[in-house]
């Protein structure tokens, strides 16, 4: 059994290196006769970090959410849907281990099954249809994240956020309970907002 409370530690620490990129980004930019071919390399690699920590907040938090009957095969799937920002950063965090498990990711096309998928990323290329997905998936015990604004008003579950390019995130509650989802009381008091009611929040 995977112990939580030795997560949750880990979750605040995600939180708190995103704090960094601010200053982060400031420097890079800052420095005096950066060339703009230079500039645009650092834009980069700021950009990597960013979803490398977001990244390792996903997995720490994939650790303290509860399936309904757990994952059915040895793997931990985490399905990518339309544009994907994380791109490289995956590789952080492919192959650790969800308790007996290991996580996977990997690409999607909109139209095939998400059914044998335990976590589903959408990207902002979904914006438009990201309603018919949700719907798609009905009641699936299926952990649904994205950044895309207004996730939780269709029935998204997790939105990660950049405020003052902080890490912040809203947990969509009625919508885990909904896919049969349980995810740790401590986490959700680490969230910028938690929504009781489906289709109430951003």
């Amino acid at each position: 059994m995977i112990d939580r409370r030795s997560i949750l530690p880990r979750l605040r620490a995600a939180l708190g290196r995103a704090a960094a990129l601010t200053i982060i980004a400031a420097g890079l930019v800052g420095v005096c006769g950066i060339q703009a071919g230079a500039a645009g390399s650092q834009a980069t690699t700021g950009g990597q970090r960013e979803y490398l920590i977001k990244a390792a907040f996903l997995y720490d938090l994939i650790k303290t959410t509860g399936w309904p009957s757990g994952p059915s095969s040895h793997t931990v799937q985490i399905c990518v849907v339309g544009s994907d920002p994380f791109g490289a950063a995956w590789r952080s965090i492919e192959g650790k281990p969800v308790g007996s498990r290991k996580l996977h990711i990997e690409a999607r096309d909109s139209g095939q099954s998400f059914s044998d998928c335990n976590v589903l990323f959408i990207g902002d290329s979904e914006q438009g249809r990201v309603s018919q997905i949700i719907v798609g998936l009905g009641r699936s015990p299926i952990l649904t994240v994205s950044e895309i604004a207004g996730f939780a008003k269709v029935g998204g579950i997790i939105r990660l956020m950049n405020v003052d390019n902080r890490l912040h995130f809203k947990v969509n509650l009625a919508a885990a309970h909904q896919a049969g989802l349980v995810i740790s009381t401590e986490a959700l008091k680490l969230a910028d907002s938690v929504q009781i009611e489906a289709g109430s929040a951003e």
